[in-house]
């Protein structure tokens, strides 16, 4: 379901007849965001009338949930950074019309992260607009998108508010999840407790920053001068703030698009080190 106003309203667009070659879009949430924009692609290519609980047996919208729609690409960070031969291969596969749409779409999901080069090589999509084709950058910072692609992209913002119950069943979560990895040996933590709760990537990330600033109260609430209790149960400040570091970098990890597995997999082990 579209969330978004900004979405929403582009949506209404696009049914007056009205739509853009490409959009810069700044959210507060991306996967939310991408989510909506996926809303979109399937309103701008539905045979019939589109609506969210259309029965019609098309496997348009099928395929553009499983991200399986030959002329829908959706580009993410390849390590820490979007690349220009990602780009290439988007203009390379979108030479030639669409098959089973009407349109090709291209997303760009941290679009602040291309580099100089990357950024450079999609001007042409920007440059000189098809018909058929419609693009969309998402970021969180759009001052660090160039002028250049700003200039040419119409600017809308998505935002979106925070679920509070959602929120509150994070905080459990993340409590849960650190005691495991901080009392329990086993890797098996992340297999057994949290990845077959399905999060999304947004919701790993705030569990990681609720265990940060767990991790950033206790210290502050702590270690001044002639705190007793600290010293008697042998909580060396060096240890967590080192263990700090490790939650700064799995949260780095997690905006730069590396497996949730592997990130879960390098916050156990990276922690355990420091505290065995």
């Amino acid at each position: 379901m579209v969330t978004s106003k900004s979405i929403k309203q582009i949506i209404s667009n696009f049914s007056n007849g009205k739509y853009s070659h490409a959009f810069l879009v700044e959210t507060n949430n991306l996967e939310k965001c991408l989510e909506d924009i996926k809303e979109y692609i399937k309103v701008i290519n539905c045979p019939y009338e589109y609506s969210e609980s259309c029965s019609r047996n098309c496997n348009l919208c099928k395929l553009i949930n499983l991200n399986n729609l030959p002329s829908v690409i959706i580009i993410k960070p390849d390590g820490m950074s979007i690349k220009k031969n990602q780009l290439l291969e988007v203009q390379e596969k979108f030479n030639t019309k669409p098959v089973y749409s009407k349109f090709n779409s291209y997303i760009i999901c941290n679009a602040e992260l291309m580099n100089e080069s990357a950024a450079n090589s999609i001007l042409k999509f920007l440059e000189e607009p098809e018909d058929n084709i419609i693009g969309f950058f998402i970021t969180e910072n759009k001052e660090q998108i160039i002028s250049t692609i700003k200039s040419r992209c119409e600017m809308i913002k998505a935002t979106y508010s925070d679920d509070k119950n959602e929120d509150e069943n994070l905080v459990e979560i993340a409590t849960t999840y650190l005691t495991k990895v901080l009392d329990d040996k086993r890797l098996a933590v992340n297999k057994e407790y949290l990845l077959p709760q399905s999060l999304t990537r947004a919701q790993i990330k705030k569990i990681f920053k609720q265990i940060f600033n767990t991790y950033l109260s206790y210290i502050n609430g702590n270690y001044f001068p002639g705190n007793i209790l600290a010293v008697k149960n042998n909580l060396s400040l060096s240890i967590l703030k080192q263990q700090l570091i490790i939650i700064t970098n799995t949260l780095s990890m997690i905006r730069f698009n590396v497996s949730i597995e592997l990130l879960l997999d390098y916050f156990v082990i990276e922690m355990r080190k420091i505290s065995d």
